[in-house]
Order: C-alpha cells, then structure tokens, then sequence
C-alpha cells in the first residue's frame, strides 16, 4: 500500500506544483479540469464585449468658453463603456494566462522527471506578465512548454529568454524554426554555418539570419577554433549525424570552423521546440570544413544511433570520410 501512494505522490508532485505556482504569480486557485472550458467561455464573453464597444463607441462632446463638456448621461455611459473595455482586457489577458497554464498542466501529466526545487518567485511573475498578452495559440504553445520546462527544472530558462520570446513575432517563430535543421550542437553551445553557399543551397538566406540577430536569437558571425591531433578529436553533431575531426600526428593542430551562435535564449528556445537534423546539410559542412583545413584535419560523419542525456551512441562505421589521403562517401 505505502508503494502505491509514494507511486501516486509522484505522478501528482509536478501538476501540484504548477498549481502552486500559478496561485503564486496570478493569485487565483485553478481547477486545471475546468479550465480550458473556462478560457472558452471568457473568449465568448469577450467577443459579445468586444462587439459592444465596436456598437457604441460614440459619444457627443462640446466645447463651450474654451472647455470641453459632456452630458451627465452620456458621461454616465462613457464611463460605463470604459469600464467595459478595462474588462475586455482584463479578461482577455486571464484567457491567456489560463490557456497557457492549462496546457503545461497537459504537459506535466504524468511526468517524473521533476527537481523539488521550487520556481523562484521573480520568474513567476515576470513569466505571468509575459503570457497575459499572448493571444495567438502557436505562441502560447511555446509559453506553455517553457512553464512545463521551468517547474520539471528551475532555472531553465532565464528571464533574458522571456522578455525575448515576449517580443518575437510569429513570423519571426517561423524564421527560427526553419534554421533549426541547420543547427548543430557541441560543448554547450549550438550554431548554424556562416558560410553563406552553403546555406544558400537550404533555402536559409543573409536575411533570415539578420532577423534572428535582431530578434536577440543568433549571434554574429564567429569563428570556432577546436584543436585536434591524431589522439584528441573534437566533433559536432545534431540528431541526426555526428562528424568527427581528427588531426593526422599527434602534434595539436587549430582548425577554423566559422558558425553563428544561438545566444542563451536561442538555445533554451531550441532546446524545446521539435527539430530534425538535414544530414545532406551536415555533410557538406563537413566536406567544406575538410576542405578549408585539409592539411590540419581529417572528417569522419557517422549515424547516430540514440542520445541519452550526454551519451551519444553512433555507428561504428562512418558513412563519409574526408581525407587528404582518402575522399569517399558511401
């Protein structure tokens, strides 16, 4: 019996306490059964508001011995229909906040991979008063991973990366998304080519990585120098393919790999969205890489198998090898 409650207390612990944190920044108890069906109702109820403001909107004002008079009852009415748009917004911004909070309750279900540590406080209200504008529900999806991401580890996403989702658009979501199969990942950090050719063959143009820098996701370009020797390897992977650099003497030689950076909030945004690596796109950077070291460097690309927390299992085998001494893809 104790088993099967310790068993329940953890299916429970995170949705308890996402429960606990949205009282904490919102101030308001949830029934997380009843609460897409009461965002619903709060949209119809706004609508029929919303509309009420668009029929009444006028109001007759005069102007009499340099001042502005209004009658008593359109006055009466004036404020009656301010007080409704304060209301309209007002509960605007809860639907928002609750669909969001009601979509990292579906998130959390079930989870149990959960720190105990809590959310710290100054997070939840800034992440509360990031959502409450946030209407468009590809957004909001993405709010609600991040609050699901937050409560399974505190700390995993910094305010920098909520006042900057706060103000990127849809269309610049989208610019970020079509990158993401162009994005490998190595000692912490992810980064797509600079090398212009190569991007354009993908469709992925000057542009859209301009946009990406403006919106506060990708870094300028930069150069990464990883040293290598016939011993010490260094590599890159996505999830898809993993491509080894191996120097050919034991002696450490610097080899130039020019990337852009994803900032922090690039990366822990990449870090939740779906994403699947172009393997054409990783081994023609490597053939590029291979070419512009090749005296310095040999590159090996194999599959990968699977990646368990920071265990990449690949293949045994490369299926493209890039050498001075051999070139051959299979």
């Amino acid at each position: 019996m104790g088993e099967l409650l310790d068993a329940a207390k953890v299916m429970v612990q995170p949705t308890i306490k996402l429960l606990d944190m949205i009282q904490s920044g919102v101030g308001t108890l949830y029934n997380p059964i009843n609460m897409k069906r009461t965002a619903d109702a709060k949209v119809y109820e706004i609508e029929k508001i919303g509309q009420a403001l668009r029929d009444n909107s006028d109001i007759p004002i005069g102007y009499s011995n340099g001042a502005i008079t209004m009658d008593t009852q359109d006055f009466r009415e004036f404020v009656e229909r301010t007080q409704s748009r304060l209301a309209y917004q007002e509960m605007t911004k809860q639907a928002n906040i609750e669909k969001v909070s009601g979509r990292a309750y579906q998130l959390l279900e079930g989870e149990e991979d959960v720190e105990n540590n809590p959310v710290e406080q100054d997070w939840t209200m800034r992440f509360f008063n990031c959502v409450e504008d946030v209407s468009n529900e590809k957004m909001q999806e993405i709010w609600s991973k991040i609050l699901a991401g937050e409560v399974k580890k505190p700390g995993s996403f910094s305010m920098r990366t909520l006042e900057t989702l706060k103000n990127i658009s849809q269309k610049e979501a989208e610019v970020f998304q079509k990158v993401f199969p162009f994005i490998m990942s190595y000692g912490g950090e992810c980064f797509i080519s600079s090398d212009d050719d190569l991007l354009n063959q993908f469709d992925i143009f000057f542009a859209d990585l301009m946009i990406l820098g403006e919106c506060g996701l990708v870094n300028t370009s930069l150069s990464n120098n990883p040293k290598v020797s016939k011993s010490e390897n260094s590599f890159m992977y996505s999830d898809k393919v993993i491509v080894h650099f191996w120097g050919y003497t034991q002696e450490e030689k610097e080899i130039s790999i020019g990337v852009h950076l994803l900032t922090r909030a690039g990366k822990e945004l990449y870090s939740i969205l779906e994403h699947t690596g172009n393997k054409e796109y990783a081994v023609k950077w490597a053939e590029k890489i291979f070419n512009q070291n090749k005296n310095s460097v040999k590159v090996l690309v194999h599959n990968i198998l699977n990646i368990n927390k920071n265990t990449i299992n690949h293949e045994e085998k490369p299926f493209a090898i890039f050498s001075k001494d051999i070139e051959v893809i299979q």
